[in-house]
C-alpha cells in the first residue's frame, strides 16, 4: 500500500484541507475539506491533488454570475429611459414612434451600445425628472440631452401646426 500524503493545512483551488476523513468505499482516502465559500466536504484525496475538484462548485456559479452581470442596474430608471429612449427611436411597433423616429431622431452611437456609458454621461436620474432632448430636432447624445421637470419640458415642446379645415357654409335653399 503506498504512502498516504499528508494534505492537512493545504490548499487546493477554493479548498482548505482540514484533516483526514478516513478511506471510502472504493479504497481511496478522503479529506475533511473547506471551501472558501463556507462550505464543508468530504473531497477524494486524488481528485484534490489531480484538479479535478477545485471548489465546491461556488467557483463555476461567481464565474457565471459575473459574465451575466454587466452593469447590474437593468432594474433602475434610468435603465428604464435608456430603454425606452431606443425603443422610441427604432421600434417602428411603438406607439410614438412616428414623433421620434419617424421624425428621424436618432440615439448616438456610445449609448445606442452601452448603457454604460449613457449612465456615465447623463448621471444618475434626480428625483421627479425624465430625460429631455434641449433641441428637439435633435438627437439623443449627451450634448444635447439632460434630466429635466415636467415643467421644462412642456416649455421646451416644438411648435405644432394647427390646421383647421375651413368651414364649409351651405347656401340656403
Amino acid at each position: 500500500m503506498p504512502k498516504l500524503l499528508n494534505l492537512e493545512g493545504r490548499r487546493f483551488g477554493r479548498w482548505i484541507v482540514l484533516s483526514f476523513a478516513g478511506v471510502n468505499a472504493l479504497g481511496k482516502s478522503t479529506w475533511r475539506c473547506l471551501c472558501l465559500c463556507g462550505r464543508k466536504r468530504r473531497i477524494v484525496g486524488s481528485d484534490l491533488i489531480s484538479g479535478m475538484s477545485r471548489s465546491c462548485g461556488c467557483y463555476k456559479t461567481d464565474v457565471t454570475r459575473a459574465r451575466s452581470l454587466i452593469h447590474g442596474m437593468s432594474h433602475t430608471r434610468e435603465y428604464g429611459a435608456w430603454k425606452t429612449m431606443k425603443t422610441r427611436c427604432y421600434n417602428r411597433r411603438c406607439e410614438k414612434w412616428k414623433t421620434y423616429g419617424g421624425r428621424g431622431i436618432r440615439v448616438c452611437t456610445r449609448w445606442r451600445r452601452s448603457f454604460s456609458a449613457f449612465y456615465s454621461d447623463m448621471g444618475p436620474r434626480p428625483p421627479g425628472r425624465t430625460i429631455d432632448r434641449r433641441n428637439n430636432d435633435g438627437d439623443y447624445r449627451p450634448e444635447n440631452c439632460r434630466w429635466a421637470t415636467a415643467k421644462t419640458q412642456a416649455n421646451n415642446q416644438r411648435k405644432r401646426r394647427v390646421r383647421c379645415k375651413p368651414k364649409r357654409i351651405h347656401p340656403r335653399k
